[in-house]
């Protein structure tokens, strides 16, 4: 007699056809917040040709001046097409609209990061699957080689000051810095064959524009209450990649990080004690929000503060729900093999795509900056701008793809 086990039954998910829907995670984290200078017009000339400033602190930068002293702008369905009435003295609706995008992926880093690891973590790499899933575990791999461990790493990249932004109110004249290049974060995952792969969402605000298609990896059908623009930052590549620079695609060279210290979120004791109480429960316990605090410290260096830790718990019961309806309905199933990756580039830069990815890191250094800080704001008030940058022109798409 021929016994058939049916225990334990695993599904491989590919990382490289997986990415997209984790990178359309870390754009929708963004949607939570706003950045304080996309609520107020900018009111200075932000061309790219415009040199960076020196601040205070030995902070250079380029300057931009957020007019906060008047009424915070009204994004309605009716004024959502111009990008201009936000920065009217950009050279263009394109440079405002580039501008927008870079600010609006400014900041909330190591919470995004940490909500996409405890997600994979409680969703995919439990010892036991739910009911509804029919016991059938969820693995991911990369090529044919099983994902062995993963985690976010913290470290510095470099970057020109020019790709940097310091924001002046014009309300008390005071700074407020942009996305910390010398304290950046990024998820790394490892295979048993200890191949490491990188996945970076947060170079967009240094004008690093790798942009992921994901419209094919999260259907409207499914997730369409959400409106994300379908072009997300993401730089995904793996390390062998830059080992071999010649043959590698130009995007490998673009991530010029030193890396101070890693954290596996797989085998986190603080994560695990978290996924034992809560998992396959609709929303985490708030008891968790200390254990998610706990890890995040380790990967900072230092303790975070009370925002940053609860905006992690918030962000882990959003994307965990939407992570476990992707496994659910199993929409990974007919996502595409390979994404669609492409470059946001400045108008007139389309024919040297290579020579300014050379130029930006020929000269590159780091700055040193402190925490990004924030004004609250509902999502309500930029959804319309945010369904602007969804409705992408198809001219433009083509460009963006490659």
């Amino acid at each position: 007699m021929k016994l058939t086990m049916r225990i334990g039954l695993t599904d491989r998910i590919s990382l490289e056809s997986f990415y997209p829907f984790l990178a359309w995670l870390g754009a929708l984290g963004h949607t939570v917040l706003p950045h304080f200078a996309l609520q107020y017009r900018i009111v200075n000339n932000p061309s790219p040709s415009n040199l960076p400033i020196k601040c205070e602190d030995d902070w250079t930068a380029k300057v931009l001046i957020v007019d906060d002293r008047a009424e915070p702008l009204s994004w309605t369905q009716s004024n959502t097409t111009s990008f201009l009435a936000w920065c009217p003295k950009a050279e263009s609706e394109a440079v405002a609209k580039k501008l927008f995008k870079r600010i609006f992926y400014d900041g909330h880093v190591l919470p995004i990061l940490t909500a996409i690891a405890f997600s994979i973590l409680a969703e995919m790499y439990t010892t036991t699957s739910g009911a509804d899933r029919k016991n059938r575990r969820v693995r991911l791999q990369y090529s044919t080689s099983p994902i062995a461990d993963f985690g976010i790493a913290r470290g510095a990249v470099a970057v020109d000051d020019e790709h940097l932004f310091a924001f002046c109110r014009r309300s008390d004249r005071s700074i407020t810095r942009g996305q910390d290049p010398k304290n950046h974060y990024w998820l790394w995952f490892k295979t048993i064959r200890n191949q490491e792969i990188i996945l970076d969402l947060s170079m967009l605000p240094f004008d690093m524009c790798t942009l992921v298609a994901t419209e094919e990896y999260v259907p409207s059908s499914v997730f369409g209450e959400f409106q994300v623009d379908p072009l997300v930052p993401a730089l995904f590549y793996d390390r062998e990649m830059r080992k071999e620079s010649r043959q590698a695609p130009i995007k490998a060279q673009l991530h010029n990080t030193k890396e101070s210290i890693r954290v596996s979120a797989l085998y986190d004791e603080d994560l695990e004690e978290a996924v034992a109480y809560s998992h396959d429960r609709a929303n985490y316990y708030p008891a968790d929000e200390a254990c998610i605090g706990k890890f995040m410290a380790r990967v900072a260096g230092k303790e975070v503060t009370k925002e940053e830790r609860k905006l992690a718990y918030d962000f882990t019961n959003l994307f965990g729900g939407l992570l476990e309806k992707n496994l659910r309905l199993r929409v990974w199933e007919t996502s595409p093999t390979t994404p669609q990756t492409g470059f946001y580039l400045d108008a007139g830069e389309r024919d040297s795509f290579d020579e300014r990815v050379r130029d930006f890191w020929s000269s590159s250094s780091s700055q040193g900056r402190s925490s990004t800080q924030r004004q609250g704001a509902s999502s309500e008030q930029l959804a319309a701008l945010i369904r602007a940058l969804h409705s992408c022109q198809v001219g433009e798409r083509q460009d963006a793809l490659r």
